[in-house]
């Protein structure tokens, strides 16, 4: 038994023709973005400076952050202060600095909550933000950040330290030289677009 014929009639040859048409026409439309696209790739090690050229990016070309961007900044630089202290605690261990014998309670509550809290989860804290201002006054801290170039902190650190008074307060609002300050930890690709001149940029920050 012969099987039967499937015919196309020229309306659905039409069709095809249209589709395949739109299919050329949209990677050639792809194309002639790709070759005015010009890609910059971000590297470095921790503490190299690629996350602050990436935020100084957006803020010069993409209008700066939201309101949310924000908020999240004031948590991710309450949790760049706690960091620090904590460097700076341990590198009074690294220098063999005594840590004043009228800041002691001040030091063991503040590593409690450091052992005990990851920086993720960090939120705003009163009793805990006087600690810090009061260890980060103390004649031991001063004495180990004379010597930090022989420990590792946070390349942040001194500027947050001065600034302690105004961003360890209730409904701290960051401003931009503090986002530009915080450290945020690279993991994976992170990549902005924008447009400059006749061309869009694709900036790319690689851990």
């Amino acid at each position: 038994m012969s099987r039967p014929v499937a015919y196309v009639t020229s309306e659905e040859i039409k069709d095809t023709k249209i589709i395949n048409q739109n299919i050329e026409n949209g990677i050639a439309v792809e194309k002639v973005k790709s070759q005015k696209i010009i890609k910059i790739l971000l590297l470095g090690g921790p503490e190299s400076g690629k996350s602050t050229i990436f935020k100084q990016m957006r803020i010069l070309h993409m209008n700066g952050f939201s309101e949310s961007d924000i908020v999240n900044y004031a948590y991710l630089i309450y949790a760049n202060i706690i960091e620090s202290i904590w460097k700076l605690i341990e590198g009074a261990n690294t220098l063999n600095i005594e840590i004043n014998h009228n800041f002691e309670d001040d030091v063991d509550e503040f590593v409690k909550y450091y052992m005990n809290t990851h920086l993720n989860h960090v939120e705003y804290d009163e009793e805990l933000f006087q600690r810090i201002k009061r260890i980060s006054k103390s004649e031991f801290i001063r004495k180990i950040l004379d010597r930090q170039h022989e420990i590792i902190i946070l390349d942040s650190a001194v500027y947050f330290l001065q600034h302690l008074d105004r961003i360890l307060i209730p409904n701290y609002k960051p401003n931009e030289q503090d986002m530009l300050r915080a450290r945020i930890p690279t993991t994976g690709i992170t990549e902005i677009e924008f447009p400059y001149r006749t061309y869009n940029l694709r900036v790319l920050e690689c851990d």
